[in-house]
């Protein structure tokens, strides 16, 4: 633009009004940027508290025999005697008369239990991380972790769980091994060997140098740290076809006629003098459990009873002649007794383990009996042991969840008395006053021989 005598005329300077419109629109733009940032984090975090968040899931310590030892985040060590709420970080031991049980259970789900960790003696383990979701909406899974695991557990995992379920233990020697739901599991770790027995179920072992093994159902993995060599041979057989108890295994003896068979337990009660004991299937700390009881002040003799034939007649029985191994797993609670110990005889247990076979040396049946209680007598001193008992009666707490593991009976009894065939096994709960809670009842059997030999420095990670 020429001024009329032919000059250029400068461009007018910036106002202030124009250059406060300007900062106006920079400062609204950065507003916005700073919305769509904090509306992104917002919907992020909304998204993560509301589906991906987690909280700490309930872990509940009962001891079922003698005291664990127990060190909290505080790290101050308490001796524990009857049960009580842990929680993530704790380490729990205990020592060569003691065992106690870890259950996981979801409050958020009827107080379901999601997998129970029973440490025998000598036992210890880290709770490194037990968490759910924080709301039953999220996807996300149940995840237990437990590290420092050291001597011998038995590991039941739920099945049929409202998510998916990540369960890892980690050895003191980096051994992880993972077990997948709806099954029972040995684990055995030393500073020799880590042994993973799956008694159903799948687990997988990953060395410490991430060398990964299989153990499929039914098998048995032992991982030698000297060699790197891990060796698989057959596990254990359950002779108890019957899978815990339901209304389709569970049948009233006294209400039919036909001949006790092998996929049932046939149950019934019998006494002296009323009251009368009884039976029935009830759900109990998260568990399906056959509950077996007498009250009413009763003070003459009673007992509630089940019993399972094995093999396809009654009096063959079940050959067990080609196994090596034959143990007694039960897990059972008993909530109260009215009688001392067992009894003036030492054959009225609270609870009781009976089994009946024709030994290899004569075709005459025996009976091999295993008794528990949880009051001493403090008036009487009655037998530990009844007449044809070949061991004494357990002590155990009250009210506790118990995993009772015979060892090997064929190295308990002796040579003569060896089982060749079994007729039946039974349970009973019997007395004066009983309360008593039977989870499983398993006989398990098992033979040596070896099914593979890999070194874990060779095989590929699968």
């Amino acid at each position: 633009m020429t001024d009329l005598t032919g000059g250029f005329l400068s461009a007018p300077p910036m106002t202030a009004q124009y250059r406060s419109q300007q900062f106006a629109w920079g400062v609204l733009l950065l507003s916005f940027a700073v919305f769509c940032v904090l509306c992104l984090f917002a919907t992020l975090g909304l998204h993560y508290f509301f589906f991906q968040s987690r909280v700490p899931m309930s872990s509940l310590l009962v001891v079922s025999r003698g005291t664990a030892g127990l060190t909290e985040a505080d790290l101050i060590e308490q001796v524990v005697r009857r049960g009580r709420e842990i929680y993530n970080r704790a380490v729990i031991s205990t020592d060569a008369l003691s065992q106690a049980t870890i259950s996981f259970i979801d409050r958020y789900e009827s107080n379901r239990l999601i997998a129970s960790v029973t440490l025998r003696s000598r036992s210890s383990l880290d709770l490194e991380r037990v968490e759910r979701p924080r709301f039953n909406w999220s996807a996300e899974r149940y995840v237990i972790e437990l590290g420092g695991v050291s001597g011998d557990l038995m590991v039941n995992v739920g099945d049929r769980l409202e998510r998916d379920l990540l369960l890892s233990l980690e050895t003191e020697q980096g051994m992880v091994i993972r077990l997948s739901p709806g099954g029972r599991y040995n684990l055995s770790a030393t500073a020799d060997q880590t042994q993973v027995i799956s008694l159903r179920g799948m687990a997988s072992i990953t060395t410490p140098d991430r060398q990964s093994f299989a153990v499929l159902d039914g098998q048995r993995a032992l991982f030698d740290h000297a060699s790197a060599q891990m060796v698989f041979s057959a596990g254990y057989q359950d002779l108890i076809v019957t899978d815990g108890f339901s209304s389709d295994n569970v049948v009233d003896m006294t209400a039919s006629a036909t001949p006790l068979s092998n996929a049932v337990w046939r149950c019934r009660s019998a006494q002296v003098s009323p009251p009368e004991g009884a039976y029935r299937l009830e759900q109990v700390d998260g568990r399906s459990a056959m509950r077996m009881w007498r009250g009413g002040g009763a003070n003459s003799h009673g007992e509630t009873f089940c019993i399972q034939n094995l093999g396809q007649t009654a009096q063959e029985g079940l050959d067990v002649s080609m196994y090596d191994s034959l143990i007694w797993r039960v897990t059972f609670k008993v909530v109260s007794q009215s009688l001392g110990t067992c009894g003036s005889q030492g054959s009225e247990c609270p609870f009781t383990l009976r089994m009946d076979y024709i030994p290899t040396s004569g075709e005459r049946a025996i009976s091999w009996y295993h008794g528990f209680y949880v009051m001493p007598s403090t008036q009487f001193e009655y037998p530990l042991r009844c007449d044809s008992c070949t061991q004494d009666h357990q002590n155990i707490n009250e009210n506790a969840w118990y995993t009772y593991d015979s060892g090997n009976l064929f190295t308990l009894i002796p040579e003569s008395q060896r089982p060749k065939s079994i007729l039946n096994v039974r349970f009973y709960a019997s007395g004066h006053e009983y309360d008593v809670y039977v989870e499983d009842v398993s006989l398990l059997a098992g033979r040596s021989g070896t099914i593979a030999f890999k070194s874990a420095s060779t095989m590929d990670a699968g």
